[in-house]
């Protein structure tokens, strides 16, 4: 029994085995009938070993493979399942073929892309904003653009009143309002103020009040 990888039409890998090895029959593995079209595509080299790629390049519409094979046929168009076997020579022969299974192949073609991983990696630690000392917050952040400040240099709004407080002031407030007004403007007579008034006016009408220091004898004609 030897492992072989194989990728489906819609791009899952898969580790499958075979029991004896001809190069000349991987076709059957891909279940199709036939061999036409069916051949190896390219071979890379890989740690002193060798990893081939079977598939067709002609095929019906919508049976296109649709995983992303390295390069350089990365732009190159195939259909149905893929195979594809690790070898000890570069041209494969039936017992040349080694075990090659889903997690190696995976490590093969992060190798043949370069490295994606370590790149992502580099492009998050690039675009990482670096923030000055004097700008970053006791939480890390940065409050260079005045949105965000430390809780220490929060100001208290002095014109803020709490809702429940706000109410019984506004009602102090009005009722003070009041009592200015009447003190300044004079406010409603009351009867008692009235009775008072009227008294002095009698008072004044009466003989018993005196009369003026100036009498119509003082005055010069």
């Amino acid at each position: 029994m030897t492992k072989v990888v194989l990728i489906t039409k819609a791009g899952t890998v898969k580790t499958e085995t075979i029991k004896k090895v001809n190069v000349a029959e991987l076709y059957k593995k891909c279940k199709y009938r036939k061999p036409d079209d069916f051949k190896k595509r390219h071979t890379w080299k890989y740690n002193n070993k060798w990893v081939s790629v079977y598939s067709k390049d002609t095929g019906r519409a919508n049976s296109e493979n649709k995983y992303d094979l390295p390069p350089p046929i990365d732009k190159d168009l195939y259909f149905g399942s893929l195979l594809i076997i690790m070898h000890n020579n570069e041209t494969p022969a039936d017992k040349e073929v080694c075990d090659f299974d889903k997690e190696t192949w995976l490590k093969v073609y992060e190798k043949l892309f370069g490295g994606f991983d370590d790149l992502c990696e580099e492009e998050e630690e690039s675009e990482e904003e670096v923030i000055p000392e004097h700008f970053k917050t006791k939480e890390g952040y940065s409050k260079e653009d005045g949105f965000i400040v430390d809780e220490d240099e929060e100001e208290v709004d002095e014109d803020y009143i709490c809702p429940s407080e706000g109410e019984e002031s506004l009602v102090d407030t009005e009722s003070g309002d009041e009592e200015d007004d009447e003190a300044k403007y004079g406010g409603e007579t009351t009867d008692d103020e009235l009775n008072d008034e009227e008294a002095v006016e009698e008072e004044e009408d009466s003989d018993d009040y005196p009369a003026s220091e100036l009498s119509e004898e003082d005055y010069s004609y």
